[in-house]
């Protein structure tokens, strides 16, 4: 065999290589996308405060249209225990609501829960720091007002 056709060859070789390489990265990449994705849900669920819900939660609470005290009492209404201030932040993050900076953002949510002190109830953190839930009134939810599967989870005092 001439050194010309083994040059050429493996030149053949060494572009084919490449291309599966390239291939597999993006194949990496849409990999670590989902992997984000996940750790996003995950996330998400821990800011909820319920870990092991059997319902499955949207990645993003629907903010649109909602000013910061209806975003934050949404937030809030959807949690399964208290809030800081700095998770309320992470959850309105993660739903998409912006400020010009992190910071910004959370001066404005300590704003905003303080002039809804009349709706809101404060407890105490494990660090000693504030958090919130909104004030509830007792009441009694009827499970058939809402869709089956939920009806059916409610009926059995929320075990599956």
């Amino acid at each position: 065999m001439d050194a010309a056709k083994i040059i050429s060859e493996l030149q053949a070789e060494l572009e084919r290589l490449k291309e599966e390489r390239d291939g597999h990265q993006q194949k990496i990449f849409e990999i670590e996308e989902k992997i984000e994705a996940i750790k996003d849900i995950f996330s998400g669920l821990e800011f909820l405060g319920n870990p092991e819900s059997k319902l499955r939660l949207p990645r993003r609470l629907d903010m649109e249209g909602l000013g910061l005290q209806e975003a934050i009492l949404k937030a809030l209404g959807l949690a399964q225990r208290p809030l800081s201030p700095v998770e309320i932040r992470e959850v309105l993050t993660l739903s998409g609501v912006t400020a010009t900076s992190p910071k910004n953002l959370l001066i404005a949510i300590h704003t905003a829960l303080g002039r809804m002190e009349d709706r809101l109830e404060k407890s105490v953190c494990h660090d000693g720091k504030p958090a919130y839930t909104i004030k509830r009134e007792p009441r009694t939810l009827d499970p058939n007002k809402f869709p089956p599967e939920i009806s059916a989870f409610m009926g059995k005092g929320g075990k599956k």
